[in-house]
């Protein structure tokens, strides 16, 4: 099962159909040649030529045609501590978050911190003491930009008495539709006195907000962008647009590729922009593997007295990006040619040339508040999303799936999945060793890393478990497996060699899902897992699945605690393994409506501490076709019965 071939390749050709039929951006390594070597641009003419070239076959009669794949920066399946195979339960990080590393903080609408906790209201950010049955507001101070927020909440990361928010802001105005954009606005807020927080310093970035991770003190924010041109779109004729903006494109300035900072007037009027990375701290790959530039913008919170302090690096790289995945001392990007996901039983999206798919992935390492570009690489298959990497002894590991999700005549996929090894030799990540074969026939559908060990979940029918040494680098091995009805999409170490799975309960014929299954599953010995205990809510999904931030494990009191959605609406269940190794139903919460009529959702579970969360969630009412109204709420639970008060409405709309 296990051996050492080089890394895959695929051909040119198999490439671009590919990109003919997804609309991707593809890195094409031409014959045995892969995806990597890093050169950076001598001069902004050299950038400007390598855009127009990259970006130029998709110009249209109407504008630029795009060329990324959509940021999904809260997806995922599983999260990954950096610990000792099944060395003991792993708890939340620093906020009281499920996070993928520790020592690594993740954005969140919502994070805690002595006592306290940290959201936002409206355009405010607001400090709530959560010592209490029921949150109290202690201060609140207005954030630049989140008027503009069109109802997506903004992600924070706290760092000390500092908190960085980022808020995706949308046009208001045509200016700045066809000068910005979309933007992101990184704000920085001194919460050292809590009840009068303040707001330090702000950047406002012309692009998508992709991800951002906290280490070291430094918060590195992901951009994706692609260039804002007064594209021409009322042209007499399709032939006079697209020549119209084949010219606009040539007419471009050099810089207007690179990542823009955003400049306004106090009236709110763009007033300017200017790059935010340098010409010459961008890089790119040997092969195009993108037509925009991601940039990686350091903040180092702690140090910012102004709006100028508050970026001290950008680095970038030509490529697109849609999966950010970072450990203490090194940040990856990734780009999955064909998309990337929770693929679906029957994926009718699948490419017709699934053998073409590939990801290309970019390395950064961290020199205290500088970023720099060392490795980039490409490697065959889709991965999950970020949850299929993990970084380890200066190797990056991932899970990959070849072949299609599912099989035109109905019968079983050409498709397996892998787990390979690489590392960075010469600004190249290459293959040092891999297990294939795994899941012949299926698709992976949660992955975790756990020191040296690595639990990777296949399914089509049934869920294979396997359980991977990962100790050689070299030589990684597949130590046993797992075959149980249905899947796990999540797992977690919940100590004494036991791991919780999240997933779904499926037809062992059909793989039809029948609805959320909560598994425990004893890895101590890594050559015979065996399944102890199984619940399964018929019916019903959790979030969990695709964003383990849902997820919050109390390794004091044993307990772990998920959102479910069910027919009858949206509740969170708390669930134990028992000493024997079953799982038992703790309590339940069915979240607060506004009316007979309304429908809510969970949008993040924190651990404070005492054996408590706090549960922000959404209601919407449709009183009347016009009258929409929305409210926002905190609760303090505890963990164990999910017993509270009613909690307290930070915002309502409507």
């Amino acid at each position: 099962m296990t051996s050492h071939r080089p890394l895959l390749r695929r051909s040119a050709a198999a490439a671009a159909a590919l990109a003919l039929t997804t609309g991707l951006a593809v890195a094409v390594a031409p014959g045995a040649g892969a995806a990597g070597g890093l050169t950076s641009f001598d001069d902004c003419a050299a950038l400007g030529r390598w855009a127009r070239e990259a970006i130029g076959p998709q110009v249209t009669s109407w504008g630029y045609g795009g060329g990324g794949v959509p940021a999904s920066g809260a997806s995922g399946t599983v999260a990954t501590q950096d610990s000792a195979a099944s060395a003991g339960a792993v708890g939340a990080g620093d906020g009281g978050l499920n996070v993928q590393e520790a020592g690594v903080g993740e954005p969140a609408t919502a994070l805690a911190q002595d006592g306290r906790l940290v959201t936002t209201a409206g355009a405010d950010l607001v400090v709530l003491d959560v010592t209490g049955r029921t949150p109290r507001r202690l201060g609140a101070v207005s954030l630049p930009g989140a008027q503009d927020a069109s109802g997506q909440q903004p992600q924070l990361l706290l760092a000390g008495d500092r908190a960085v928010v980022l808020t995706q802001r949308w046009p208001q105005t045509a200016v700045d539709a066809s000068s910005v954009g979309s933007s992101v606005v990184a704000t920085v807020v001194d919460l050292s006195a809590p009840r009068s927080p303040r707001v330090v310093g702000h950047r406002e970035y012309a692009g998508r907000y992709v991800d951002a991770r906290l280490s070291g003190g430094v918060v590195r924010l992901v951009l994706g962008t692609d260039p804002v041109l007064p594209w021409v779109q009322d042209a007499p004729s399709e032939q006079a647009g697209l020549l119209a903006n084949r010219a606009v494109l040539a007419r471009a300035l050099d810089t207007q590729f690179l990542p823009q900072v955003v400049e306004r007037a106090a009236d709110g009027s763009v007033a300017g922009l200017r790059p935010a990375v340098a010409c010459s701290a961008v890089t790119h790959p040997d092969v195009q593997s993108g037509s925009g530039v991601v940039a990686v913008v350091s903040v180092a919170p702690a140090d910012v007295t102004s709006d100028a302090d508050v970026q001290t690096d950008a680095v970038g790289v030509t490529a697109s990006t849609d999966v950010v995945y970072a450990s203490t001392d090194r940040l990856y990007l990734a780009t999955t040619a064909g998309g990337f996901g929770r693929p679906t039983l029957i994926d009718s999206t699948a490419p017709a040339t699934p053998a073409a798919a590939t990801t290309q992935v970019h390395g950064f390492a961290y020199d205290g508040p500088r970023t720099r570009h060392t490795a980039s690489g490409e490697v065959a298959g889709r991965v999950l999303g970020r949850w299929a990497f993990s970084a380890r002894d200066g190797f990056l590991r991932v899970a990959t799936t070849t072949g299609p999700a599912w099989a035109a005549d109905g019968g079983v996929p050409d498709s397996s999945s892998s787990v390979l090894v690489l590392g960075e030799d010469d600004g190249r990540l290459d293959v040092v060793g891999r297990v294939d074969g795994l899941g012949v026939g299926e698709q992976v559908r949660g992955v975790r890393y756990d020191g040296d060990r690595a639990y990777v979940v296949t399914f089509r029918q049934t869920d294979p478990l396997y359980v991977l040494d990962l100790a050689d680098p070299a030589s990684p091995r597949l130590s046993g497996e797992l075959k149980v009805d249905g899947y796990s999409a999540y797992l977690h170490p919940v100590g004494d060699g036991r791991l919780l799975g999240v997933g779904q309960d499926a037809d062992p014929t059909s793989g039809a899902v029948r609805g959320l299954q909560v598994s425990a599953v004893d890895v101590r010995d890594p050559a015979r897992p065996q399944r102890t205990g199984n619940l399964v809510v018929p019916g019903s999904s959790s979030a969990v699945e695709w964003d383990a931030r849902a997820f919050v494990f109390d390794p004091t009191a044993g307990v772990a605690v998920l959102p479910v959605d069910t027919p009858d609406g949206p509740s969170l269940r708390s669930v134990a393994v028992a000493g024997d190794g079953t799982v038992q139903a703790l309590g339940e919460h069915l979240l607060a409506r506004t009316s007979a009529t309304s429908w809510g959702s969970v949008e993040q579970v924190v651990q404070i501490g005492g054996g408590r969360i706090a549960v922000l969630s959404t209601a919407q009412d449709w009183r009347t076709d016009q009258d929409l109204v929305s409210e926002r709420r905190v609760q303090v639970l505890d963990a164990r019965s999910l017993d509270g008060a009613a909690g307290l409405v930070l915002s309502r709309q409507g």
